[in-house]
């Protein structure tokens, strides 16, 4: 990875950032935090160095990738409305403490093998992981007209 690692020290990118592996526990299974969640007892540093692994061309901005696994690494915690059952309740709840988005409970979580990892540059002028989570990609939670269609699914069954 050689020429990789060189590009991503030109951008200052830090790969441990303390308040980064706080936000990833909140994929991590046991999560009180709805949405998308790994699977089995994988550790927030496991998948921080896999992701690492598959850093491309960093350029310094925001960039998303997507990558497809031989195995289902977790379950999809959010839904278009259009593909809920029908007769399933959707719920407007708080997430991030400031952000209302549409919540369903009592269905299920689909198993996925697709992986976001999404990096760019922090707030402190250094470069790191935004997120990493299983599933489909989903844009930030200010994206009110993504969210207004799609939810997260709170499934503790």
């Amino acid at each position: 990875m050689g020429g990789d690692v060189e590009m991503l020290e030109d951008y200052n990118f830090v790969k441990y950032d303390h308040k980064f592996m706080d936000h990833l526990d909140r994929h991590i299974k046991g999560s009180e935090t709805v949405g998308s969640t790994f699977r089995g007892e994988v550790q927030v540093i496991d998948i921080i160095d896999f992701a690492f692994t598959k850093m491309r061309h960093y350029n310094g901005e925001r960039m998303v990738v997507e990558v497809d696994l031989p195995y289902v690494v977790g379950l999809e915690g959010v839904i278009a409305l259009s593909k809920l059952p029908r007769g399933t309740e959707i719920k407007r709840e708080k997430r991030d403490k400031k952000y209302e988005v549409n919540v369903v409970h009592g269905i299920r979580k689909r198993e996925t093998s697709h992986l976001i990892i999404i990096v760019g540059p922090l707030k402190d002028g250094r470069h790191g992981f935004l997120s990493i989570y299983p599933g489909m990609y989903c844009p930030e939670l200010e994206d009110r007209e993504f969210w207004e269609k799609h939810a997260f699914i709170d499934s503790k069954v």
